[in-house]
């Protein structure tokens, strides 16, 4: 499993115009939409798992249970 912080993942997967705020992100992991995880104060992406979505949100939703 590769974890990236929530600043690299904006900085290498968003463009300056479409970058998501932290607290963005931070919701979006907490609701579940993005695979992540919180050590400590600080928040990891799983970028494996995110590369593997297979764009429709219920099969990822039905894929990240099983």
């Amino acid at each position: 499993m590769k974890l990236m912080t929530i600043d690299e993942y904006r900085e290498t997967c968003y463009t300056n115009a479409s970058r998501p705020t932290r607290r963005k992100l931070i919701r979006l992991i907490k609701d579940g939409v993005i695979h992540g995880k919180k050590h400590g104060k600080v928040y990891y992406i799983n970028i494996e798992a995110e590369d593997n979505l297979s764009g429709n949100p219920l099969v990822d939703k039905v894929l990240r249970t099983t």
